[in-house]
C-alpha cells in the first residue's frame, strides 16, 4: 500500500459510523459500528478505531463526513439526530493525534455529491439521500465536478392535502420518508414492509412532493436518488418516477431524469472524502 495514496475516512452518521481505509481509490478495508451519542466519547472512539486499522502507520490524509454544517473544521451548532455533538472541533482534536496528515471535515452531502459529481455529464445534478435521515446535495457539474452546496432537504414541508390524497396532513419530507422516522409515520418500520405494502404509495408521493420542490428550486437535468432505504427496495424507483411524472404533472417533468446512484450507500460519502483528498495533495 503506498502511504502517499492511503487515506482514511469516517462517515459518522446519525445511527452509525462508517470507516474505511484507502488505497487511491481502491477500498483496502472498511468497519461499522454505532454511533456514539457523546462528542466526546465519538472523538476517543473515532481516534481509537484510526490507530488499530492504521498499525502505526500515517496516512497521507483523514477525512471526516458528519450531517449537519461545519465551519473551520468544527461542526456548527446542533447536527440533526446527534444534539450531544453540538460545536465539536473534530479536525482540532484529530489533528493531536495525526497531525502530520492532511485532515478535512466536512458536510456529508457535500462528501456524497463529490463522490457523485465525477461520474455525471456537465449539467446540474440533485443528489436526494433517504436513509436515517433525508440529505442533500446540488451539484453543477458544468462548472466543477465538485461544484456543490448541500443543505437539509429533510426539513422541507410536503403538503399532502390533495384531490387524490384527501385527509393526509402535511409534514416534512424527513417525517414520511426517513427510515428514522417510519415507525412514528406509519406504525411500523420499513423492514416490516412488503414490496406490496399501500405504505409504499404515499412514501412515493411524498418522494416526488420533494423533487417536485427540488426541481422548481434548482432546476436540475437529473435527480439522483441513495440511500439504505431506496437501496433496500428497488422497487421504489418506478412508484416514484410514477408520481413524478404522473400525479403530480410537474410541467416538463419528463426532462428531468431520475435515476439511481452506483455508489454504494455505505460508502459513498468516503468516497467523496478520499477523492477530495486527493485533490488536495
Amino acid at each position: 500500500m503506498n502511504s502517499s495514496r492511503t487515506y482514511l475516512t469516517f462517515d459518522i452518521g446519525a445511527t452509525n459510523t462508517r470507516m474505511i481505509l484507502w488505497d487511491g481509490d481502491t477500498v483496502v478495508t472498511q468497519e461499522k459500528y454505532a454511533t456514539p451519542v457523546s462528542d466526546q466519547q465519538g472523538i476517543h472512539t473515532l481516534l481509537t478505531k484510526a490507530k488499530a486499522i492504521l498499525e502505526g502507520r500515517l496516512p497521507s490524509g483523514i477525512g471526516i463526513g458528519v450531517c449537519g454544517q461545519v465551519k473551520d473544521g468544527s461542526i456548527d451548532g446542533v447536527p440533526p439526530n446527534l444534539p450531544y455533538w453540538e460545536n465539536t472541533p473534530i479536525q482540532s482534536v484529530v489533528a493531536e493525534t495525526f497531525g502530520g496528515s492532511e485532515i478535512l471535515v466536512a458536510q456529508d452531502g457535500i462528501c456524497s455529491a463529490w463522490a457523485e459529481g465525477e461520474l455525471q455529464p456537465a449539467g446540474k445534478t440533485y443528489l436526494l439521500s433517504i436513509g436515517t435521515g433525508v440529505g442533500g446535495a446540488f451539484i453543477d457539474t458544468s462548472v466543477s465536478p465538485w461544484y456543490t452546496i448541500a443543505a437539509e432537504p429533510g426539513h422541507m414541508i410536503v403538503d399532502m392535502r390533495t384531490d387524490e390524497h384527501i385527509g393526509l396532513t402535511a409534514g416534512s419530507l424527513t417525517e414520511y420518508l426517513a427510515g428514522g422516522k417510519a415507525e412514528h409515520m406509519y406504525g411500523r418500520s420499513f423492514d416490516l414492509f412488503t414490496e406490496k405494502s399501500p405504505e409504499w404509495e404515499l412514501f412515493a408521493y411524498a418522494a416526488a412532493c420533494g423533487i417536485s420542490t427540488i426541481a422548481s428550486l434548482f432546476n436540475p437535468d437529473r435527480v439522483i436518488l441513495s440511500g439504505g432505504v431506496i437501496e433496500r427496495q428497488n422497487h421504489l424507483l418506478a412508484k416514484i418516477i410514477s408520481s413524478f411524472q404522473d400525479t403530480l404533472q410537474i410541467f416538463d417533468a419528463d426532462r428531468i431524469r431520475i435515476s439511481l446512484s452506483n455508489i454504494p450507500s455505505d460508502i459513498i460519502v468516503g468516497q467523496g472524502l478520499a477523492t477530495m483528498l486527493r485533490q488536495l495533495q
